[in-house]
């Protein structure tokens, strides 16, 4: 039998060897010719919304042009971060437009910048970088997309025909096996280069260079930067400093505001997308104010479009690109949706998968959500797929490397980070904590945000006799995010939270409980099978909402199994 395609089975592998290595190649130089391309616009100095524009894109320019609007007394920003417009001010600027083009009712400062950054003001600012030869054009950056993409699929198309010619003629394929694998993470890691946020040419890069230096070294900048807008009588205009400082919220966000108070406001707005419902939490909880939600699932999406009051959702495993028109509409009317991460494994030892955070992220950006949230536990390890949260032995190690994952998945996400306590039927011999302790340490180290599951705690209290009051007590209320609430069944003397039977007494006594030490900024009811009629999810969403409200008994002891059987 002759060499398919007349090559031998050693030359082959050379050959798609050196295909990959010019998938990699090809784009990279490709880039480089494109970054090194000149504009069409002589030299010129910058002013701070390009600046930020060049640094971060649209989203930095908006920052600065809300800084701006804070500085001349438009704009008042409170301890929140909550954002409102000083209507007896007029704003300056060459945006000012910008801001008189949108409506304002106490928003956060993300929403806001994620409000501007479409703005027509803002989005003229990448072309005429572009024309400047600061920033690689949409045209250009298609084209290098385009090239790798062809690359890529062509790679993967020949080595798919190969493997299947070998494995049909009986041929050895192991190696071209590891090869085609290969292929497909470089393949991915090229098409990632080409959309990541950073698209500057060298002379852009050189540009920003230039201005870091200039700023740390406090060198007069150019004359453009110089500017100072004048504040006008405004409570807290004066804390920005004039225009100055704009150059420094441009080079990096608003942790250059020289004032204290104002730089916290503005980076606590930062993390936040909605405001609280009902005035400022006098518990002063950390995360946004989202009220009383249920998981969405497709099985029930025009159900949950059709409750009454529901104030957010939550999903999970939702592809970014191909989200339901249901979920779509639904964020539309202004319900806010928060992705739910069940496969990070942040307690395993290895790293978290970067596939897994860009998808999070994705879905956090497509949905312009306040957090994202994630389970303490591991679901993989040596390779091998578990298939279920794992709970992670609450050792100083363990918290050592689960402190390291939840670093690395803050800084892949766009919003903040908020982890859950888990349900478990079996926990390690090496504890060295207990789980409120574990987790107070955790938010302690990283500053992430918990999402409190008070099923969870009625678990442990069942399984493992853990009093989940005295978790409560232990934990950094002021640091929750939001807060689950889940049904579930007693089973051979184990409670197992199935999130298909209705919410029992006992655990919404737990969530009371949690409502008298600190209000929780959301609620979320979870419901992931043997869905009942509307009207019962409704009468289970208006007992939760009751609990929180303090509509209910709030016993001092829970004692454990009292009350075990669901309503």
């Amino acid at each position: 039998m002759g060499q398919p395609w007349g090559l031998s089975g050693p030359q082959f592998l050379g050959v798609y060897a050196a295909g990959i290595g010019l998938t990699i190649v090809i784009p990279f130089i490709t880039r480089q010719v494109i970054r090194g391309l000149p504009g069409r616009r002589t030299r010129r100095e910058l002013d701070p919304y390009e600046v930020g524009y060049l640094v971060g894109g649209p989203r930095r320019a908006a920052e600065v042009v809300i800084a701006e609007g804070v500085d001349c007394g438009a704009l008042r920003v409170d301890s929140t971060g909550k954002v409102t417009k000083a209507y007896q001010a007029v704003p300056t600027g060459p945006h000012a437009g910008a801001l008189d083009r949108i409506t304002l009712d106490g928003v956060s400062t993300h929403a806001l910048a994620a409000m501007l950054k479409s703005d027509p003001s803002i989005a003229r600012i990448g072309p005429d970088l572009s024309a400047d030869g600061l920033v690689i054009s949409r045209g250009r950056m298609s084209a290098l997309r385009l090239i790798s993409a062809v690359l890529i699929v062509a790679l993967l198309v020949t080595g798919i025909l190969r493997l299947i010619e070998g494995s049909h003629n009986h041929r050895p394929i192991g190696n071209l096996t590891t090869l085609f694998v290969l292929s497909i993470i470089v393949g991915f890691f090229v098409l990632m280069s080409t959309v990541g946020r950073s698209a500057t040419t060298r002379k852009g890069a050189a540009y920003l260079r230039r201005l870091r230096k200039a700023d740390a070294a406090g060198l007069a900048l150019p004359s453009s930067l110089a500017f100072s807008g004048a504040p006008v009588s405004a409570l807290n205009a004066a804390a920005i400093g004039g225009g100055a400082v704009l150059l420094g919220i441009a080079l990096s966000g608003f942790s250059a505001v020289p004032d204290e108070e104002m730089r916290r406001a503005l980076l606590a707005g930062g993390r936040m997308t909605r405001a609280a419902p009902a005035g400022p939490d006098p518990h002063g909880a950390a995360g946004p104010g989202l009220g009383i939600g249920i998981g969405w699932r497709t099985e029930i999406d025009l159900t949950v479009a059709r409750l009454p009051r529901v104030d957010f959702v939550e999903v999970e495993n939702v592809v970014p690109d191909r989200a339901a028109a249901s979920l779509l509409a639904l964020r539309a009317r202004g319900v806010p949706v928060v992705p739910h991460g069940v496969s990070l494994s942040l307690g395993g030892a290895a790293r978290p998968d970067q596939a897994r955070l860009s998808r999070l992220a994705a879905l956090a950006e497509t949905f312009d959500s306040p957090l994202v949230s994630e389970h303490v536990a591991f679901c993989r390890a040596g390779g091998m797929e578990a298939g279920h949260l794992l709970p992670v032995p609450r050792t100083r190690a363990a918290l050592d490397i689960l402190t390291e994952n939840v670093v690395i998945a803050q800084a892949a996400l766009p919003v903040p980070l908020a982890v859950e306590n888990i349900a478990a039927l079996v926990r390690w011999p090496e504890d060295e904590m207990t789980e409120g302790e574990f987790l107070s340490e955790l938010v302690e180290r990283t500053g992430v945000l918990l999402l409190v599951d008070v099923a969870n705690l009625y678990t442990a209290q069942v399984n493992f006799g853990a009093d989940p009051v005295r978790a409560l007590d232990a934990l950094p209320l002021d640091r929750i995010g939001y807060v689950h609430v889940a049904g579930g069944m007693l089973r051979d003397g184990l409670w197992h939270d199935t999130h298909a039977h209705p919410v029992p007494e006992a655990i919404l006594d737990v969530l009371a409980a949690l409502a008298e030490r600190a209000r929780p900024p959301g609620v979320l009811m979870e419901r992931d099978d043997a869905y009942p009629a509307d009207a019962e999810l409704a009468a289970e969403l208006a007992a939760i909402r009751a609990a929180v409200d303090g509509g209910r008994a709030r016993p001092a002891t829970l004692a454990t199994g009292s009350r075990h059987a669901v309503r």
